[in-house]
């Protein structure tokens, strides 16, 4: 929900970048709510990566809708908190877990939309119907098998092996609304992004270091 009303009015690069430090908020929650510890390697990769989102919240798109911003910044939050509760609901086989989600998220989405949108059976109405399919494949087909598959992978493995792969998201991200949308980076998203990106480089290489240790 967040996603969507973020992506109403900042770019997608904006957003993409901002919603990669869902990261090092997964490490602040676990720290904070479950006591994970992590060491002041990781701690200079959470500041680092940080001091990058401040860049990138110079973009002129993002002071142009500081709330978006904001929205995006709650995205990155709630899926900071899901994954935690995927890694504490292993016993919960992924086909079940992904049902429960979506019994819970179904009424929440409705009220949002009511409380947000308005004009709703008109603009059904009026939809193109390309766009309508391409809705349904992307929320029903595309969301269920990555949160199908993405919640099996946190359920089986560490954290440290699995997570690091999102920092391919941002490359495709880039990529796609560059040819699909036709958005540029600008100076903020581009170095602000490459230093939020090192910071989260930081953060995983001392994750996986620290997992071959235990090992």
């Amino acid at each position: 929900m967040f996603a969507y009303l973020a992506l109403d009015n900042i770019d997608s690069n904006s957003f993409i970048i901002i919603i990669q430090v869902a990261q090092p908020i997964t490490l602040i929650c676990a720290y904070f709510f479950f006591k994970e510890k992590f060491g002041w390697l990781t701690a200079i990769g959470i500041g680092i990566s940080t001091s990058g989102l401040l860049i990138v919240f110079g973009a002129p798109d993002i002071l142009a809708a500081p709330l978006s911003a904001g929205y995006a910044c709650l995205a990155a939050i709630s899926w900071s908190l899901g994954s935690l509760a995927m890694k504490r609901t292993g016993h919960i086989k992924p086909a079940s877990f992904l049902t429960y989600a979506y019994l819970i998220a179904m009424p929440v989405a409705l009220i949002a939309t009511f409380l947000f949108e308005d004009n709703h059976i008109e603009r059904l109405i009026s939809a193109d119907t390309v766009n309508i399919v391409f809705v349904i494949v992307y929320q029903v087909v595309l969301m269920g098998l990555m949160t199908f598959v993405w919640s099996g992978l946190m359920a089986r493995n560490p954290a440290q092996i699995v997570t690091p792969f999102l920092m391919i998201q941002p490359i495709f991200g880039v990529i796609g609304s560059y040819y699909l949308l036709n958005e540029t980076l600008n100076p903020n998203i581009y170095w602000g992004g490459l230093i939020v990106m090192f910071g989260i480089g930081i953060i995983n290489v001392r994750r996986v270091i620290k997992f071959k240790d235990s090992t």
